[in-house]
């Protein structure tokens, strides 16, 4: 009885809290209008800023989730929103913003790609920061700001293009001090995050790799911002290795073509115009375009963050996301299973995870490949787990910036045994079987445990290299040659029979119709998955209590939950976006 009254009154709290939510956002939406009023309304100026977070891969809805969830901007609506932009003649320009460190590399080269198709338009692109780095490194935001039509930055900035460093912590001697003992085993020697517990600096292997990865990656910024700015590489070269540059010194070195404030862009912009814009935010200027879906449909299905199997969120730790397998896969499923879906597209950001995990994504993309086309399109990461999911594709699409391959495995405890010691705590410990210890933190492994340890690491590293062979059409020697925990960055990787086509989503679209047959103008409907959760969904259909559904346990709660639903109701981003995603191939 005491806990129908508790659940009950609970209920009610939340009941109250949604219906609460529901008003305030319907007030919200009616007393605010779509678009800013001030301004002329056929001058209209989007207001984008980048740089002060991460940027995801799935595009959210705009509506009450997203506001709940503090959902970021993704890579995908400000691709869709500029080409639409692009051939809206209401739309003159766009004022970027630039703050933060955030941005990632194949994200901004994706990203640069959509600037230079908008500007193709005649359009144009003005970039604003106070500073490119401030005490910090503004290599990437330069990136992409020198992209853009002209570059202002206040007269206090600095311009920080200093490149790109990698810094590792190497734990042993710590962990010595604290008589804790790593025990891990890997399939390379490449396979460096080991390195991180086991040694103190890194291994020639593990150093070489890092190195290439840097040396090729500027290699690829230095020239494009040498084309960008007119100017040569071994220029641009030279003001890399003696940033920072004060902002005189910025302008001289015709890297920055205007020192100013924010009010000042907007008075070139206006000048520029011939009147007063509309400044409108880019993601409400994206939420509110008048698209409609038409044409074949494409599923694109997001593998976003570390693999695992569970609940998809965020780990505060490494302050990374992490997808839910089981939901990955089951999306591919349902898409190849639905016969109006012509062609799957994987969207990849992922670093790698755990074997199991990826393989029941790999699964499902197996299946999938027997029934329609499917395309790998890799962002910033396809590595480990994240290359593993991706291998069996028809094809595979990558930036040239995107780090893949680390075809690998490594695995192995920490052994804490000693540190409970020192502080004066014994586990004690009595067992039942030859191995049935392996897995204990409380001691080293035994002969026979490290034997299968061995054992586990090699099958894993042979089923990869041969998920590798096949999916790739490459002998299993030639793929062990670029394996052993190597990483890749896309042109590389193409070089290598990793890739087969350099570009980003808008490619991977392209080469989905065209595996599907269909033509490379024809209009198309992109389908987004994992779907969206709901308010609702999020707020009962995960709650659980005793491992029962909250609705199992009050069953009389759905059918009012149902009704509710109907006022969170958002309009879907693929029913918003698909016409501005077709505009944007299509320019």
């Amino acid at each position: 009885m005491r806990r129908f009254i508790v659940g009950t009154f609970a209920i009610i709290g939340v009941l109250t809290f949604i219906l609460l939510l529901t008003l305030g956002w319907s007030l919200h939406r009616l007393t605010s209008p779509s678009l800013p009023l001030m301004g002329s309304q056929d001058a209209i100026v989007l207001n984008l800023t980048l740089g002060n977070q991460q940027l995801s891969e799935q595009p959210h809805g705009g509506g009450i989730t997203s506001m709940i969830e503090g959902a970021s901007p993704s890579v995908y609506s400000i691709v869709a929103g500029l080409g639409h932009a692009a051939k809206d003649k209401n739309v003159k320009g766009v004022l970027l913003t630039l703050e933060g460190n955030a941005l990632k590399i194949a994200a901004t080269q994706e990203i640069r790609d959509a600037i230079k198709a908008f500007k193709a338009s005649g359009k144009f692109i003005y970039t604003y920061t106070d500073s490119f780095g401030e005490h910090s490194n503004g290599t990437k935001n330069y990136y992409l700001a020198a992209a853009t039509t002209k570059i202002w930055m206040m007269p206090l900035g600095t311009l920080n293009l200093i490149g790109v460093a990698v810094e590792i912590p190497f734990a042993k001697k710590a962990l010595e001090n604290f008589k804790i003992r790593p025990q891990m085993g890997r399939r390379e020697e490449y396979k460096g995050m080991v390195e991180s517990f086991t040694e103190s600096d890194f291994t020639p292997p593990y150093k070489e790799n890092m190195q290439r990865i840097i040396d090729a990656l500027i290699t690829q910024i230095v020239a494009d911002i040498a084309v960008d700015r007119g100017l040569t590489v071994d220029q641009v070269r030279n003001i890399l290795d003696t940033a920072p540059h004060l902002p005189e010194k910025a302008l001289a070195a015709k890297m920055i073509d205007e020192l100013g404030y924010k009010d000042q862009v907007k008075d070139a912009i206006e000048k520029r115009i011939g009147k007063k814009p509309q400044y409108v935010p880019f993601d409400s200027y994206v939420h509110t375009l008048n698209t409609s879906s038409k044409g074949e449909k494409i599923a694109i299905v997001y593998a976003e963050g570390t693999i695992a199997k569970g609940k998809a969120g965020w780990n505060p730790l490494s302050d990374e996301s992490v997808m839910d397998a089981v939901e990955v896969a089951k999306s591919i499923r349902n898409a190849a299973e639905d016969s109006t879906i012509k062609a799957i597209i994987l969207r990849i950001d992922s670093g790698g995870g755990n074997p199991i995990a990826s393989e029941i994504i790999g699964r499902e993309m197996d299946r999938a490949k027997t029934k329609k086309p499917t395309v790998a399109s890799l962002s910033n990461y396809a590595a480990s787990g994240g290359y593993w999911i991706a291998c069996g594709a028809h094809k595979i699409v990558a930036q040239p910036g995107t780090m893949t391959g680390s075809i690998g495995v490594f695995a192995g405890k920490i052994v804490t045994e000693g540190f409970w010691e020192n502080y004066g705590v014994h586990w004690g410990e009595i067992h039942n079987g030859n191995n049935s210890t392996i897995w204990s933190t409380g001691q080293d492994y035994s002969e026979s445990g490290r034997k299968k340890l061995d054992e586990y690491l090699d099958q894993i590293y042979d089923v990869f290299l041969k998920k590798v062979s096949v999916g790739r059409n490459l002998s299993v020697e030639n793929v062990r040659h670029i394996a052993k925990g190597q990483v890749w960055n896309g042109v590389e990787a193409k070089e290598n029979g990793l890739v087969d086509i350099l570009g980003g989503l808008i490619t991977a679209i392209q080469v989905a119709k065209k595996e599907a047959g269909l033509a490379d103008d024809a209009p198309v409907t992109l389908v987004h998955l994992p779907a969206e959760k709901t308010v609702l969904s999020m707020l009962f259909d995960r709650h659980r209590e005793d491992g029962v559904s909250i609705f199992a346990r009050y069953p009389s709660l759905r059918m009012v939950l149902q009704k509710l639903e109907g006022l969170f109701a958002k309009p879907q981003i693929e029913l918003k976006m698909n016409e501005a995603m077709q505009e944007t191939l299509n320019q």
